[in-house]
């Protein structure tokens, strides 16, 4: 039986979205094909045990689970004399964190160096999607359409004399939209009508984030969401469009999770768009999931300005909530086999990379060297 580690919490602002994403892959893994092991972070510390309600998680006694550590893909559960004796391997890894350490790269680079097939895009692509700033100008160099923006940094905003600060408030027009570079889930996120309202945004955007993306704020739009994975025999399959509905000016953290699950947000599914703008955000995705080599499921979010009749990618998200299963089952993919094909196609690519050789058979050590302190 396959052992599947699902990993989630870990240091970020989604940590309590992970936990209810990862409650619903637990609920939805096929119990007979996997050895489902839940692997918990928080504050930096691993735990493993049964955990199959929110209610545990709003009252977490770590007295209760069995706290781990991972060397190679072997986990190690402490005793009680403070030593580590062996508990389980793990032969994949079920990406479940949103944001912080799980999304950037930082989890996959462990994994990487450990040995372990996993679930969501390579370190690289991770770390660029994660970054809006690097994600834009990457995006922008390969002719995909964006809304005008500029980056600001926190320190360049302390100082609001520097040429940075005044170059990025007179290069846009008000109103204006500002995020923190590497956060989700619209948190921090603010319209500015004025220079007030700028200062103010941005000072909400620095507590969360070292570094702001300012951008034209869009009054008539329409948001868009499409999504990409990976098919049993290594086909690019893209999900149904769904269009988010909110009468605020930006979608917020309260309507997306205001009750911790999917169906909270009001939406089109599938979106009622007409036929050549769901072909463009189809052919889009898909060629954003090729181009930037993503991986697992990946959700790409577009902006639509109804006024300009222009579509506009927004962001690239490499770990969506709830694994974004509910855009598949339009396509007929119940989330028990979405959960199937993600681990098939870890595997598969795992199994790839090893065929690379990773040795060089060299003399360098014979010779004579002298190590100089």
């Amino acid at each position: 039986m396959l052992k599947l580690g699902i990993f989630f919490g870990g240091e970020s602002c989604e940590h309590d979205i992970s936990i209810i994403t990862a409650l619903q892959v637990l609920e939805n893994a096929d119990k007979s094909k996997y050895d489902v092991i839940p692997i918990y972070i928080r504050n930096g510390v691993w735990y493993t045990g049964e955990m199959d309600s929110v209610e545990f998680f709003k009252n977490f006694d770590k007295s209760k689970k069995k706290e781990i550590i991972l060397s190679g893909n072997q986990l190690y559960s402490k005793t009680k004399f403070g030593k580590f004796a062996r508990y389980k391997k793990i032969d994949v890894a079920f990406i479940a964190n949103h944001g912080g350490d799980g999304e950037n790269g930082d989890l996959q680079g462990l994994l990487e160096v450990n040995g372990i097939a996993y679930t969501s895009c390579d370190v690289y692509s991770s770390a660029l999607c994660m970054d809006k700033d690097k994600l834009k100008k990457r995006l922008e160099s390969s002719g995909y359409p964006t809304v005008a923006g500029v980056t600001l940094k926190r320190s360049e905003y302390n100082d609001k004399k520097s040429k940075s600060f005044v170059n990025a408030v007179r290069k846009l027009s008000y109103p204006l939209i500002v995020k923190p570079a590497t956060l989700g889930s619209s948190i921090g996120i603010t319209v500015a009508e004025n220079r007030a309202q700028l200062n103010n945004a941005l000072t909400t955007a620095f507590c969360y984030d070292d570094k702001a993306l300012i951008e034209k704020y869009i009054r008539r739009n329409s948001e868009y969401s499409c999504a990409c994975c990976t098919g049993e025999d290594g086909n690019v399959i893209v999900s149904a469009i769904e269009k988010p509905l909110s009468k605020a000016a930006i979608l917020s953290f309260a309507d997306k999770y205001s009750s911790g699950g999917k169906n909270d947000i009001k939406r089109e599914m599938p979106a009622k768009i007409d036929y050549e703008s769901a072909s463009e955000i189809r052919d889009i995705t898909r060629r954003l999931y090729e181009t930037l080599g993503l991986f697992g499921v990946v959700r790409i979010d577009y902006i639509y300005d109804e006024d300009e009749r222009k579509l506009y990618v927004n962001e690239i998200n490499t770990v969506p909530g709830s694994i974004a299963y509910y855009l598949f089952e339009e396509c007929g993919i119940s989330f028990e086999r979405l959960i199937d094909m993600m681990t098939d196609a870890a595997l598969k690519r795992y199994e790839e990379k090893n065929k690379n050789l990773k040795t060089y058979i060299s003399n360098v050590l014979e010779g004579n060297f002298e190590i100089s302190k």
